[in-house]
């Protein structure tokens, strides 16, 4: 339900070192791809685990192709710990049965044209937890 009255909150960005951080899939959305018209994205929300136990999130947008060049394969082979098979998924598999899911996320930086360091979910790895 969309409330009119909602007041968007100050909050703070908050860029973590360029590491490794265990994490969990919190949401999932399939949005309009920016790039190319009239095709879609996935876009996921990783929780980052910090020294801090600070509310870290990053969001990775990708194509919503599943073949083994593609990031949502290297996302499903992470969280699955194997890698997705034609024979095991044969319908493919829904971003949704990955909320939830734990898997580790390599975080790099990147600067903005503005000056600002932002960060990136670059790749996924298996979760040690």
């Amino acid at each position: 339900m969309i409330n009119n009255n909602t007041i968007a909150k100050w909050t703070q960005y908050i860029v973590v070192p360029e590491d490794v951080y265990e994490a969990v899939i919190v949401d999932f959305k399939v949005v309009d791809n920016p790039f190319k018209e009239g095709e879609n994205q996935f876009k996921f929300t990783f929780k980052l685990e910090t020294e801090g136990n600070e509310e870290v999130s990053v969001l990775k947008s990708m194509s919503p192709k599943l073949n083994e060049k593609s990031t949502f394969y290297a996302l499903c082979s992470a969280v699955m710990n194997e890698r997705p098979t034609k024979t095991k998924y044969p319908d493919g598999i829904l971003g949704t049965e990955l909320i939830g899911k734990k898997v580790r996320v390599s975080i790099k930086h990147k600067t903005g044209d503005n000056g600002n360091t932002y960060m990136r979910a670059e790749s996924f790895l298996p979760s040690k937890k």
